[in-house]
């Protein structure tokens, strides 16, 4: 792809005189917004999920003294749980 510069006004000049492309423009700029935020929101499923992940990441901070004892019942189901290096894991486990 060849960047021609020394046009660039000469281009962009005749782009904003392109009756199409403003219509293209003007609609996009019209419309962006509303889609966005519509993307954003996602479908009304979406909701129960989120709130209740939401409700986790703002409970967990007060409550890190119960966390470790999900931790091992998660462990013990399966999971796997990763370990900060600075933290001191419960006993048995490696940090």
């Amino acid at each position: 792809m060849k960047i021609d510069t020394p046009r660039f006004e000469e281009k962009s000049c005749a782009a904003r005189a392109d009756p199409e492309l403003r219509r293209a423009m003007e609609t996009m700029q019209a419309n962006f917004s509303g889609a966005r935020a519509a993307a954003a929101a996602g479908p009304p499923e979406c909701d129960a999920p989120r709130d209740r992940a939401r409700a986790v990441k703002d409970r967990t901070p007060a409550h890190l003294d119960h966390c470790p004892e999900a931790w091992e019942s998660a462990a013990a189901a399966g999971g796997r749980v990763h370990w900060a290096r600075k933290r001191l894991a419960p006993a048995g486990r490696a940090a």
